[in-house]
Formats: C-alpha cells, sequence, structure tokens
C-alpha cells in the first residue's frame, strides 16, 4: 500500500471534520482536493451530495 502524505492526512483530518465523513470517505476527498481534481465522482451520495462539498465538485457516474 503506498504512502500517504502528511499534507492529505492533514487535509482529510479538516474535511473530515467539516463534512463529518469517516476516515476513508475524508482521505478520498481531501486527495481529490490535493491533486486539484476537476471533480469528484462517486455512486455514494448519501455521504456525498452533490453540491455539499465546497472545495471540489460532486459528481455522479451519470453526470459524466
Amino acid at each position: 500500500m503506498p504512502a500517504i502524505s502528511r499534507e492529505i492526512v492533514e487535509a482529510a483530518t479538516g474535511l473530515g471534520t467539516t463534512y463529518r465523513r469517516r476516515a476513508l470517505d475524508a482521505v478520498h476527498l481531501a486527495t481529490a482536493v490535493h491533486v486539484g481534481a476537476d471533480f469528484f465522482v462517486t455512486n455514494n451520495t448519501r455521504d456525498f451530495d452533490p453540491g455539499a462539498i465546497a472545495e471540489v465538485d460532486v459528481l455522479t457516474p451519470e453526470q459524466l
């Protein structure tokens, strides 16, 4: 398993707290934000409601 950077861990901690996300969900989100992703694609609309995350656009596969 690749190592995770301290920057992503710190961002995940902040995003997880802000959006009340579980650790792995927060790491996924923080990674997308850290690399400057244009959007974050997920089927998990319960935890990642499109429009609810300010740092990156959340899309479902149907929206691509």
